[in-house]
């Protein structure tokens, strides 16, 4: 049989897209950490929202078509669960629908050698992100000459605190993104289209995965092994009206502190 070419250069390919992705995705250690958010030129702003399905079955993450206004399978099936007015069909829509996370261009202080990543969070951390550009008195923190460098301060999970928590405080002073005009624009227009970390999958991607489960359900005998994906997830609704977000979440916010627990164990794989 004659070797397949195209298989391999495949197979490559998907290597090289998973590398790339765990190289330019990043997530703060517990401690204090400094970034400083880049102007994304794919955007209007630096925050690209994103929408992903969890666990549906074998696959861990799937890229929910709902991110660019389309339809999608599974989030169809989460209206069609909860109209039943049946309590556990109420929890799976819950726990299938597409939830959002967000991504940003960053540098890390210290680490501006490394070039351009992408810092992915949820609702909690966006919200109070885009309450400091919206007060006048820090405005946007991307800016390249005017913005302000953030720090983060994470919190592990622990006994204390099932989720861990996640603080943002902006510098007080403007600075500029790089001390070079030049290497900032350089910078600038190195930021990758989000595209090119997260493939946009089709109404039928996700409707193969979504029949896939069902069909699971209906053979119990078959064991529902979670595996890896090549793409990744998050949070709810994207309209943000309250004032600026205290760093301990409601406890409402609990579900949604789950979630990013439930991410980054699966960034860790």
């Amino acid at each position: 049989m004659a070797l397949d070419l195209d298989a391999i250069r495949s197979k490559l390919n998907k290597l090289e897209k998973t590398t790339t992705r765990q190289n330019i995705l990043w997530k703060p250690s517990p401690g204090e950490s400094m970034v400083r958010l880049v102007p994304y030129q794919h955007g209007n702003d630096p925050f690209v929202e994103l929408y992903f399905c969890y666990n549906i079955g074998k696959v861990r993450t799937i890229l929910s078509p709902v991110t660019f206004g389309k339809d999608c399978p599974i989030n169809e099936a989460t209206t069609n669960l909860r109209a039943t007015g049946n309590k556990e069909d109420f929890e799976l829509a819950r726990k299938i629908s597409p939830k959002l996370r967000i991504y940003a261009p960053v540098i890390v202080r210290g680490k501006e050698g490394e070039g351009v990543k992408f810092y992915g969070f949820g609702k909690t951390v966006y919200q109070t992100m885009l309450n400091y550009f919206l007060d006048a008195d820090y405005g946007d923190l991307s800016h390249p000459t005017k913005g302000r460098d953030i720090t983060i301060k994470y919190t592990a999970p622990n006994s204390a605190n099932t989720y861990g928590s996640t603080e943002i405080r902006p510098k007080p002073n403007q600075t500029s993104l790089l001390d070079s005009v030049d290497e900032a624009k350089k910078l600038i227009e190195s930021v990758p289209h989000i595209n090119e970390i997260f493939e946009e999958k089709s109404y039928e991607d996700v409707e193969k995965v979504w029949q896939a489960f069902l069909n699971e359900n209906e053979n119990p005998e078959e064991p529902n092994k979670t595996l890896g994906t090549e793409k990744d997830f998050n949070n709810t609704a994207t309209t943000v009206t309250t004032p600026a977000v205290a760093s301990t979440p409601a406890k409402g916010e609990e579900s949604l502190k789950n979630l990013d627990s439930q991410f980054d164990d699966i960034f860790k794989s």
